[in-house]
């Protein structure tokens, strides 16, 4: 099949499927956050701009799909690299997968914190009412870099490339839940697991210095110093960043 053959497939597949699943589950998410909500969120203000934020993200998720999966996978024939992962069995693979990924985007998202890397993740900062959608926001240069560290992974491992897009759903999914404006108090998950009252602390906007790194699991910021108990710690009182950037700088992510 030719790559315009496969072109609509691959961006539904690949791009659109996890790009939608920030939309998916959309209605439960606001009733749960109306019902349960931990601080208060002004929606129709805040709807219209994310939808908006949305379709550039969408945008950007194509042309990363574009790039990366047929211009550098399938043209560059990476999968022949990894040889010596193929004796792996699939059971195997896609655990280590999952926790290498979220493992590798811990400290590149503490890198993203750094004052060199800080412009392309301070779009996602921005929000100053976080709730589900809110964490739509990624820089072109952030999600790229996410991207490739996943399929970094992936083709190390070998998982089978009908699988990509829903590993992308289910990152979609956690991204809804953990910024979802909930008042779910669950200590004992927390513990392993991020939860939206771990990572509500991480997009305070007034703070000394930065927690609660964690994109799924929180046992690296337990492990490696950078965890803030939301039990003992100060109560957000306000998110959003201390600085005016061109719209369009700040989208790219320079």
């Amino acid at each position: 099949m030719s790559y315009l053959e496969r072109l609509p497939w691959m961006l539904l597949y690949q791009a659109l499927l996890p790009m939608l699943g920030y939309l998916a589950i959309g209605i439960p998410f606001i009733l749960l956050e109306r019902k349960f909500p931990a601080h208060r969120v002004d929606y129709r203000r805040r709807l219209a701009a994310d939808l908006g934020n949305c379709a550039i993200v969408f945008v950007n998720g194509i042309g990363i799909s574009i790039v990366v999966f047929d211009g550098v996978i399938n043209r560059l024939e990476l999968w022949r690299r990894f040889d010596f992962t193929l004796a792996i069995p699939l059971w195997l693979s896609l655990p280590l997968v999952a926790v290498g990924i979220d493992f590798t985007l811990y400290w590149l998202h503490r890198a993203l914190h750094s004052k060199l890397l800080w412009p392309i993740h301070r779009w996602h900062h921005a929000p100053t009412e976080i709730y589900w959608l809110s964490g739509i926001r990624a820089s072109f240069v952030q999600n790229t870099l996410y991207v490739l560290v996943s399929l970094t992974w992936a083709i190390a491992l070998h998982v089978p490339q009908q699988l990509f897009g829903l590993g992308g759903l289910g990152a979609a999914l956690n991204n809804d839940f953990m910024h979802a404006n909930w008042r779910l108090r669950l200590p004992w998950l927390e513990r392993v697991v991020v939860t939206p009252r771990v990572h509500l602390l991480h997009h305070r906007k007034t703070q000394t210095e930065t927690f609660n790194y964690g994109a799924f699991f929180s046992l690296w910021d337990h492990w490696f110093g950078t965890w803030s108990n939301p039990d003992t710690a100060e109560p957000v009182k306000e998110f959003g960043i201390d600085e005016t950037v061109n719209p369009v700088r700040i989208v790219v992510g320079v």
